[in-house]
């Protein structure tokens, strides 16, 4: 250890560094040991100098590039258990290895899985709207914290308290039951989906261009239309949709997407707003 510590004095932030330090004095010491002695017995020759630093020389070269290699699987474990700590998702390691680094890779899969299914459950639990089954606030945002480009869309049902004012609650819950699912079924496997307030859901298109948000929008509005009771007013939805350019850009995201809901609601209701043609 205390020549660990001493090369983490030198080299705190690479452990590549360490070792390739130990391996070019390894490399280095015996040379100038070597060329120590010609000297003091007056026998340097110059072609033997040049053949034996030119050796060392690629001796170093091939010895740092296969260690390099040797390490790379060890730097794999650490980049898994690195994303596994900062976003939850797991990267499994190739077990195919039968050495003491293959037994590591083995280890950190086992470890990981176990921590993931103890934390799966309660995370699902405290990111899942009871009612909907569909992401509420809480798991929307962690997840789009995480989330690559995409569009945004805010959805309100337009008039929604009159329906349970008429019908009552259990066929208001009903009817947000329905329009989940509906919304569900118009979405790919990886858009996001929550419910986010009472009347108020939240889709997130990952890697969608402008036109395929705008045609998810519309095509929502119809889907929604269709969950209304089959007495009184229909069922009508306000989206606003914003481009988001992914990770913490966020709240500016949000904030447009909320903009244009409100534009659209100004403008009457029943409509989409924000991915307009330029």
């Amino acid at each position: 250890m205390p020549l660990y510590a001493a090369l983490a004095r030198l080299f705190p932030d690479s452990y590549l560094a360490k070792i390739s330090a130990v391996v070019c004095a390894g490399f280095a010491l015996p040379v100038l040991g070597l060329l120590a002695h010609a000297l003091r017995q007056g026998s340097l020759d110059a072609t033997l100098l040049t053949v034996t630093v030119s050796g060392c020389c690629a001796g170093l070269v091939l010895a740092l590039t296969g260690l390099r290699a040797l390490l790379d699987p060890v730097f794999q474990v650490a980049r898994a258990l690195d994303r596994w700590g900062r976003t939850g998702q797991m990267r499994v390691l190739p077990e195919g290895h039968g050495d003491e680094i293959g037994a590591l890779m083995v280890h950190a899969n086992r470890l990981i899985a176990r921590a993931q299914r103890s934390l799966d459950q309660p995370r699902r639990e405290a990111d899942t709207d009871p009612l909907t089954g569909a992401l509420n606030r809480r798991g929307a945002e962690r997840l789009l914290r995480d989330a690559p480009s995409g569009w945004l869309l805010l959805v309100d049902l337009d008039g929604f308290a009159s329906v349970n004012a008429r019908h009552g609650m259990a066929e208001g819950d009903r009817v947000l039951r329905e329009v989940v699912q509906a919304g569900s079924r118009l979405l790919r496997r990886d858009d996001l989906f929550a419910r986010i307030g009472g009347d108020e859901l939240l889709v997130f298109l990952p890697g969608a261009p402008r036109r395929v948000a705008r045609r998810i929008a519309d095509g929502l509005r119809a889907s929604i239309a269709d969950c209304a009771p089959s007495e009184g007013p229909g069922l009508t939805a306000s989206i606003g949709l914003a481009s988001h350019p992914g990770g913490e850009a966020l709240e500016e995201a949000l904030e447009i997407a909320a903009a244009e809901l409100a534009r659209a609601k100004a403008e009457g209701a029943d409509r989409a707003r924000g991915a307009e043609p330029p």
